[in-house]
């Protein structure tokens, strides 16, 4: 079990850097399947730290996405995101649930989107997380939006520590279809 879980991860992060090294805008824009691709980078602290036993946990998640490719809002070529929440959370477990972002882009505009969680993995205190949901207003409004992300940690006794893990940062991905 262990195995293939290792093995599911390892793909989803090979998965992750292929699309953040070739990047959306390897191919034309025509060719996008939908409104919107951003490779980008996330931050997120934890008050308190994540430690093997769940507890709640306030968290402040910041994003810098680009470059963005867009087939029909083409001037969007970058832009960053930011959500705070609260949840019970562990290192190896718990959810944040749904929760919302706003994405501020590099021309001025800016999208709202609710998320709710798919999938939530946490092995060794490290974050595996696709949420899905729906652009509920700005740009793309209507549109349905996915965020894959993979955040990691050098820490990796952390979650054995009294204080726990109080950040982590990795790559994601977020497309608006």
């Amino acid at each position: 079990m262990v195995k293939k879980l290792v093995a599911r991860l390892s793909a989803l992060g090979l998965l992750v850097s292929g699309l953040l090294v070739a990047g959306p805008g390897a191919g034309s824009a025509s060719a996008l399947p939908g409104d919107l691709a951003c490779p980008a980078l996330q931050t997120v602290t934890y008050n308190p730290g994540l430690t093997l036993l769940p507890q709640q946990v306030s968290f402040d998640s910041n994003l810098v996405l680009g470059p963005c490719v867009s087939a029909t809002h083409p001037s969007i070529t970058g832009g960053t995101g930011s959500f705070q929440g609260t949840g019970s959370l562990s290192c190896v477990g718990g959810s944040p649930g749904a929760f919302n972002i706003v994405y501020h882009w590099n021309d001025g505009s800016s999208s709202t989107v609710r998320y709710t969680l798919t999938i939530d993995l946490k092995p060794g205190g490290q974050t595996v997380l696709t949420t899905v949901g729906t652009v509920i207003s700005g740009v793309f409004a209507g549109d349905t939006a996915s965020h894959t992300t993979l955040a990691v940690t050098t820490d990796l006794l952390g979650c054995l520590s009294p204080g726990g893990i109080t950040s982590l940062s990795g790559p994601i991905v977020v497309t608006f279809l």
